[in-house]
């Protein structure tokens, strides 16, 4: 994206703790503390990091695409096995250590866990209801979801897949630690046949004209369209025939 010397990178998702995945998984596993994990898990974003190849080759086989949508490069791919897969995409610049330090105008997150309490998929299915309230142990530590604005609720099919989607005017943590409210549509993908919980999280500036994110209320073109949504997803392989 071509940006004018003037304008300061908006930063929408500006600080994600990708060394401690900043996927809060309480009572999953405790990730950050668990020195196996964490030696192979630094030396895979290493490798990323170090070679632009092989992350891009990583994230292409994570998404199961030739190809990224316009805009958006490869960040970051890895899995713990038999626990969770995560994959990162945007308009991004991420440090050897892991964490991505600015996102401009978009960012896609894509959680696959192998498995959830029943507590956290009652928490799911309520907020993906339009109920609100957070995520439980299952969420992304810089979006404050239990302080998010429901601006509507939709559903669709994509990429193999039943998508559950929330658009949210969310408070979003920048690296200062300051928050700012962004426009942020939360994804649950149920894949037929498959137990396993996909949640998506997509950032991306509204349209030109719809104003401030604290005043929308018309979804058409933005991240929180089912349709639009379904359009981008779609470029991906999500459900896979096992």
């Amino acid at each position: 994206m071509e940006r004018s010397p003037e304008r300061k990178p908006r930063s929408v998702w500006p600080y994600l703790g990708v060394g401690c995945l900043a996927i809060v998984l309480v009572g999953v596993i405790g990730f950050c503390t668990a020195g196996y994990f964490v030696f192979r898990t630094a030396k895979e974003i290493s490798e990323q990091f170090t070679d632009p190849e092989v992350r891009r080759a990583r994230v292409l086989e994570a998404l199961g695409t030739a190809d990224l949508p316009e805009g958006y490069d490869p960040v970051l791919a890895f899995s713990v096995p038999l626990v969770f897969d995560i994959v990162v995409i945007g308009d991004v610049v991420s440090t050897e250590d892991g964490d991505l330090e600015e996102i401009g105008d978009h960012a896609f997150v894509l959680v696959s866990l192998a498995r959830a309490d029943e507590g956290d998929r009652e928490r799911l299915d309520r907020f993906f209801a339009g109920e609100g309230g957070d995520l439980g142990s299952l969420k992304v530590d810089v979006v404050d979801f239990s302080a998010a604005r429901i601006i509507g609720v939709g559903r669709t099919k994509a990429s193999g897949g039943d998508v559950e989607v929330v658009a949210l005017d969310a408070p979003v943590r920048r690296k200062d630690g300051e928050r700012e409210r962004h426009l942020v549509a939360a994804m649950r993908i149920r894949c037929r046949g498959d137990a396993r919980e996909r949640l998506a999280f997509w950032v991306e500036t509204p349209p030109d004209g719809a104003g401030p994110v604290e005043e929308l209320t018309d979804l058409t073109g933005s991240v929180g369209d089912p349709e639009r949504v379904a359009e981008f997803l779609d470029r991906f392989r999500i459900c896979r025939a096992e």
